[in-house]
Parts: C-alpha cells; structure tokens; sequence
C-alpha cells in the first residue's frame, strides 16, 4: 500500500452549499404565520394572568391601614386557601403589633 493513497482526499470541481435548505417545507410562510399568532397569543395570556394577581400589601401598609388589614384578616379567615400569602400572613402580623404593641 501506498501511504499517498492513504492521505489523498478526492477532489471534486464544484463547491456545494454550505448550508442545504431541502428540509424546509414548502408552506414556510404558513407556518411563520400561525408561530407569530402562537407567540402573540401566549404574550396575551401572560398579560391577563399578570393582571389577576392582586398586590402585594407590606407590613407597614398594613400598619397604616388597619381597616385594610381588618378587612383582609376576615377574607383570609374565612378561606383557608388564603391564610399563607404574603397579603394574608402581613395582614395578621400587622394586627397582632398593633394589638400587643411592637415591643411585645
């Protein structure tokens, strides 16, 4: 064996392409289309979901609302799914310093 034989690589007279595009389908523009709804929908649903969140209330809002923090207390009591959110536990926190006073 020869060792030219070997290391030779065939050579060929045309460059291909770098990058074949064959896999691409032929309704490529359809389906740009129906991504850039998909994407503008999912953009949407995050939007409103945002939107249903309520605020979360901090200890010392509460301090300075206590009709607030009653009122929020009672939701929280009343629904047992509630009583551990931060609007909940700051609500409850707030009522029991200004009951027992804050060194207590």
């Amino acid at each position: 064996m020869k060792i030219n034989n070997l290391l030779s690589i065939p050579k060929t007279d045309k460059l291909g392409p770098v990058i074949k595009l064959d896999w691409l389908p032929s309704n490529l523009p359809t389906l740009v289309s129906v991504g850039i709804i998909m994407t503008a929908a999912v953009v949407v649903l995050q939007y409103k979901q945002q939107a249903n969140v309520p605020e979360t209330k901090t200890l010392a809002w509460y301090m300075a609302n206590p009709k607030a923090a009653l009122a929020d207390n009672q939701v929280c009591f009343d629904n047992p799914s509630l009583q551990k959110t931060e609007n909940c536990i700051n609500s409850l926190h707030a009522l029991e310093i200004m009951h027992k006073g804050p060194n207590s």
